[in-house]
């Protein structure tokens, strides 16, 4: 199988996307520009390779904390990856991790493998089972003008938790403090690592005129799909993904449920379209669920047999979008229209 360009775009309807970072540490000022505002009993902050690292010991309710002034817009993005207990050292976890952004409390609860806000004197859990020793995704939507705060998880395009009349401190000067620290009272040593922080710029698509590109991939190194920014999920030494002068070329064998996959962070919208073209089915043999795109919960599959099929997580079965079959040797387009709040 072949493939050329995707492209994900934005779709004229009353929902929200990422714009443009407006602010990321910077990394060649010491502590990336963080100013350490208080010191816990043995705590300790770095930065290395473009990670925060900071290192937690016991210290209940006088922990370290650190912070700086960004920019704070009426609505914006503000997301991270971020791994907890990094180094998987035993003991008892609190509150290991606080997450102030601009007054609003948020803590990872390790011993109990949770991540929390707080709202008035209650902890609302947004995530659970927090697994240590690996990078998570967090993303936070907030509006300060409707005073509402959406969670995004791990990557997923729909929020995990929302919340309604947050109090956010207000800006000085345009500006607001973005703060972490150590909340909580471990009697082990904890260390967490923070990295790819960044705040986006919001943009209502309702005051678009056209749709707007978010997001493309065009397969520019010819190699393989790890030099286009690509990370393998599920390596099947008997499938071969090159890319040569745009196009990806997929030669799969049968290995039912263990194929190879691949997998990029792309911006996650509510609304929008997805586009690429696809060759399907050049070689012979058979030729099942050969080629798959997952969106979250959304996946699409190409089949030379049966065409174009969908299958949602939430609702676990197949549609089949297309019933001509796909011809062989022949460049298809394809366009998906997606939209996760109907």
């Amino acid at each position: 199988m072949k493939f050329k360009a995707i492209a994900l775009l934005s779709a004229l309807a009353a929902f929200t996307l990422n714009a443009e970072i407006i602010w990321q540490p910077d990394f060649s000022k010491d502590l990336a520009g963080f100013k350490i505002l208080r010191k816990g009993p043995n705590d300790s902050v770095k930065v290395e390779n473009e990670e925060i690292i900071f290192t937690f010991n016991e210290g209940k309710y006088k922990g370290m904390m650190f912070a700086q002034e960004v920019p704070f817009p009426e609505k914006f993005d503000i997301s991270f990856d971020a791994a907890i207990n990094a180094t998987k050292s035993k003991g008892y976890q609190g509150f290991s991790l606080q997450f102030l952004p601009f007054g609003c409390n948020i803590s990872w609860h390790a011993s109990s493998s949770t991540v929390q806000y707080l709202s008035g004197n209650k902890w609302n859990t947004f995530a659970s089972k927090i697994p240590f020793d690996k990078k998570i995704n967090y993303r936070f939507r907030i509006d300060r003008v409707n005073k509402t705060m959406d969670v995004f998880y791990d990557g997923s395009m729909i929020p995990t938790a929302s919340y309604k009349d947050v109090k956010f401190r207000g800006p000085v000067n345009g500006k607001g403090t973005l703060a972490f620290g150590n909340y909580g009272f471990p009697t082990g040593t904890i260390v967490n690592k923070i990295s790819n922080l960044k705040i986006e710029s919001v943009i209502d698509a309702g005051e678009l005129t056209e749709p707007r590109l978010v997001w493309s991939e065009k397969f520019e190194k010819d190699g393989t799909l790890m030099d286009n920014g690509f990370k393998q999920g599920v390596d099947n030494k008997k499938d071969s993904f090159t890319v040569k002068d745009g196009v990806l070329t997929a030669v799969c064998q049968n290995s039912p449920y263990r194929g190879s996959s691949f997998y990029k962070d792309i911006p996650g919208l509510v609304r929008g379209e997805l586009t690429f073209e696809a060759k399907v089915g050049e070689g012979n043999g058979y030729n099942h669920f050969c080629f798959t795109i997952r969106m979250g919960t959304l996946s699409m599959s190409t089949r030379a047999a049966n065409g174009l099929q969908t299958y949602h997580g939430k609702k676990g079965k197949w549609a089949v979008v297309t019933h001509t079959k796909m011809t062989r040797s022949t460049w298809h387009k394809i366009l998906v229209r997606f939209d996760s709040e109907t």
